[in-house]
């Protein structure tokens, strides 16, 4: 996943630019610290499942002022997290009541 740790790298450079803490971020964005942390740290591991993880990643990008769209047209790899890197990739659904 070196093109979203690209991506996050890209983005804690803007935001310490804006004089940004996480925590500030945190407040105004309502993503928690320990995903806004894990998105500039390029580690999909810390996401529930590939949604969020794209979810927040947008957000973080609009907050920050880039455009997710030419984002993701930039770099098309960071965004194409894999299920299983997440911490549950899947959610298996219960047995079927009989």
């Amino acid at each position: 996943m070196e093109d979203l740790k690209n991506l996050g790298e890209e983005f804690k450079t803007k935001r310490e630019q804006m004089h940004l803490s996480l925590k500030e971020v945190e407040n105004v964005t309502s993503i928690r610290k320990m995903y806004l942390q894990a998105i500039e740290e390029g580690k999909a591991s810390q996401f529930l499942s590939p949604v969020y993880a794209l979810g927040f990643i947008k957000q973080y990008a609009i907050f920050l002022g880039y455009d997710p769209e030419e984002l993701m047209k930039k770099n098309p790899k960071a965004f194409q997290i894999q299920p299983e890197l997440c911490r549950y990739p899947q959610r298996s659904r219960p047995p079927a009541a009989d």
